[in-house]
């Protein structure tokens, strides 16, 4: 790829070399071939090699720049005085964690693969930051690359979200089928599979600096000070980039608080400012520049793109729906083939006249105006996102939610279904697909956990006697009906649901079951056609989706391959970043920091899944879960400085009781069914391994001997675990505490034995 002291080995530029021609060959390969395509594909892959050549035989150059700012900065840092080094360690952790969480949230804005695989922007954030701390302060600082290199990101990213660009860069693993992601070719796989690794290398590059900055001066402060002075700074950056997500801010806004903070420390380099502050202004007004005939809203989940013309919305860059009219100018708004309006309506046609009704998934209010077609009587709205019912709100045509019957209410689904303790005569699960993870730190989607055998039995728990849930979905497969078939016969203990589809739209699959069969038995018009003898057969082998696997759309439990190859790829590309950025004798691990980092990030995406099934799946609560993470490792530090003598044994023993007791105890909970009354308790269950996890890396870190190493190590374990947490595809969610369990028994084995950092 790139030759270096006579020999070629795969480097970074080697990797991005092998990601831009993996891009470009897929995009030729998926796309009618054409000569003129070829040769713009010769021409790209031609100058990226071009520009790959130039910037390795200009590294020396690049390097005596940076080493020149390096000095600069360290010469004005030196004359720091101790109480304001603290100062600068919050500042800097607070700015690192800011930018990871914006790097995370742009791109799932700019490509819908990333809106589902959350965790690949995490692993390249965790990635970089900890090569960060594992190099030694005494190496340049490339704190001038990184507002450039943010900026390109955004920029390439931004001309290429809107173009057919986008179709290519699809999911290349068939698991993931069905989530809004075409399951493509092999060709667009290729795409696919070219920009992750692309987008990773990038990124991990980009933070390696965010990583050197707090390690500078955490290594000038007595070790658990600097540490609680990175967790006050985490908790700082997760509250910034929170309060944007409050007022619906725009990437624009996110880029720009970390350009002014790191162009103020970059002021000593004339020519590195000027080119960090024009590239940044350039990818500012290219994000937000506008759109023909849409309107992009930044809720607090995802991208919103709503085309004011036809009054359709897109979600991250992906189509979600459109807004029909039920009793206005119908021809205008329902689809060409005349069949939307009949869809809204036809639950109507088993309860006339209902008294109470329970929209799922309200969306836009194409329910709700049916519902109130049909002569309810009062209707409950649940919606998730703000942005999308306020526009129900604004540009609905028979503006449903203005009907003084109708309560809009924004909620978590499942969690409302919880609260509620009304009865409806109907409950109708619209077409619910929220298109994002609910975190970088889990699988989980926003809706999981509303389509589950214990979903549906607690919406059960809300009907009248005569009630019917009725559940519209749009289905990928014939496993994936026959899936919904399963969860709700068993969720109304064996009796099966009927299964109905529209004479025009076969993949559009309504769903019918209730207490009593008064109901189900009316006849239903002529173009509704039922197919429940499809599903009702033992040939569709498939797993049913439950609270501990809230996996709707894989059908039978495999072990994730396509998974295990992506992460293959990305541990590959990691080996080779790392090879190349830390000097050989610098490539120390301490143990047990590295297992305590993986079996934290391990538990720490269980809680977070617990606690959005308890709590509701809101941005708001995962925000202050995350938060809530960190002050446990906060006062866990606080305690580790004021203890002077200590029980490593003990607080093992304590740590792993505590995950034992979180495997029996809360599965007892979630089947009692009884998770309001129970939740202090539950949140009790889920801090402890968190607090004793966050003592036993205090304590390492106070008799360690380089603070650098321990962080280093403990930010690449936590890397590791948010590889491991894709087992839960497989074991469930619960199998994470038993991983969990067996990773810190190899972090005591270590810690006991006092091992030395280890070479790699």
């Amino acid at each position: 790829m790139i030759k270096r002291n006579n020999r070629y080995f795969l480097s970074t530029q080697g990797v991005i070399w092998l990601s831009t021609a993996a891009v470009l060959a897929g995009i030729m390969l998926a796309t009618r071939f054409t000569t003129a395509k070829a040769l713009i594909a010769i021409v790209l892959l031609t100058l990226t090699t071009i520009l790959l050549s130039v910037f390795n035989r200009t590294m020396p150059q690049l390097k005596a720049i940076a080493v020149q700012h390096s000095e600069l900065l360290i010469q004005h840092w030196e004359s720091i005085r101790i109480p304001r080094i603290g100062l600068y360690v919050i500042v800097f952790s607070a700015i690192g964690l800011y930018c990871e969480l914006m790097i995370i949230r742009w791109h799932a804005t700019a490509f819908h693969l990333f809106a589902v695989f959350k965790n690949v922007s995490m692993f390249a954030c965790f990635l970089g930051l900890g090569l960060g701390y594992a190099i030694s302060y005494g190496k340049p600082m490339l704190l001038t690359a990184v507002i450039p290199m943010f900026s390109v990101q955004f920029l390439v990213m931004e001309l290429l979200r809107n173009s057919r660009f986008q179709e290519l860069v699809q999911n290349p693993i068939a698991a993931r089928a069905g989530q809004g992601l075409y399951f493509g070719s092999w060709q667009h796989s290729l795409v696919a599979y070219g920009v992750i690794l692309l987008t990773f290398t990038l990124t991990t590059i980009t933070f390696i600096p965010l990583g050197q900055l707090p390690s500078y001066f955490m290594s000038k402060l007595p070790r658990l000070q600097a540490y609680g002075y990175n967790l006050v700074g985490s908790l700082l950056g997760i509250s910034a980039f929170t309060s944007l997500s409050f007022f619906w801010a725009p990437p624009a806004v996110w880029l720009l608080f970390p350009t002014l903070a790191l162009l103020w420390f970059s002021r000593h380099h004339r020519g590195a400012f000027w080119l960090s502050a024009v590239l940044a202004l350039l990818a500012i007004i290219a994000i937000q520049r506008p759109l023909p005939e849409t309107t992009e809203i930044h809720s607090p989940y995802q991208l919103i793109s709503f085309n004011r013309k036809n009054l359709s919305l897109k979600v991250n860059n992906a189509w979600f729906q459109q807004i029909y009219s039920q009793q206005k100018d119908r021809h205008l708004y329902d689809g060409p083939d005349g069949t939307q309006g009949e869809q809204y309506t036809f639950p109507y046609q088993f309860v006339h006249n209902p008294k109470r009704v329970l929209i799922v998934g309200a969306g836009t209010g194409n329910d709700t105006s049916a519902a109130l077609l049909n002569n309810a009587s009062h209707v409950d709205a649940v919606e998730i996102d703000p942005a999308i019912l306020g526009l129900g709100k604004q540009f609905h045509p028979d503006e449903p939610y203005s009907a003084p019957n109708v309560n809009a209410i924004l909620d978590d689904a499942r969690s409302f279904i919880r609260r509620s303790n009304q009865n409806y005569d109907l409950i109708v699960y619209g077409g619910l697909d929220a298109h994002t993870s609910a975190s970088a730190l889990s699988s989980v989607r926003l809706d999981s956990f509303v389509h589950t055998i214990e979903g549906y039995r607690e919406a059960r728990g809300l009907l009248s006697d005569d009630g019917l849930i009725v559940v519209i979905f749009a289905l990928t497969s014939r496993e994936q009906g026959k899936k919904l078939f399963v969860m709700l016969k068993e969720a109304f203990d064996g009796k099966e649901p009927k299964v109905f589809r529209h004479a025009g739209n076969s993949w559009l699959v309504t769903l019918v079951s209730g207490n009593s069969d008064k109901h189900l038995s009316v006849r239903v018009e002529d173009s509704f056609i039922e197919i429940t003898d499809q599903f009702n057969n033992g040939n569709l082998g498939v797993d049913p989706s439950t609270d501990d696997w809230p996996f709707l759309y894989i059908n039978k439990r495999t072990y994730p391959i396509g998974y295990a190859i992506l992460l293959s790829m990305l541990f590959v590309v990691a080996i080779v970043i790392a090879n190349q950025t830390v000097d050989k004798g610098a490539r120390l691990i301490s143990a047990p920091s590295f297992f305590l980092g993986v079996g934290f990030l391990l538990v720490e995406a269980k809680n977070i899944t617990e606690l959005g099934l308890v709590l509701g799946n809101r941005w708001q609560v995962i925000s202050v879960v995350i938060a809530s993470i960190l002050l446990m490792a906060f006062l866990a530090n606080l305690l580790a400085i004021r203890l002077k003598t200590h029980d490593l044994g003990l607080i093992y023993i304590l740590l792993l009781s505590s995950l034992a007791l979180g495997t029996i105890y809360l599965p007892a909970i979630a089947a009692s069914g009884n998770l309001k009354n129970s939740l202090p308790l539950a949140t009790v269950v889920l801090a402890a391994p968190l607090f004793f996890s966050g003592l036993a890396f205090s304590l390492e870190l106070k008799r360690a001997n380089s603070i650098i190493v321990v962080m280093s190590s403990n930010l690449l374990g936590a890397m590791l675990g948010g590889i491991l947490e894709y087992n839960s595809l497989y074991f469930g969610f619960r199998g994470l505490y038993v991983i969990a369990i067996l990773v810190y028994v190899m972090a005591f084995i270590f810690s006991v034995r006092r091992w030395r950092p280890i070479p790699l």
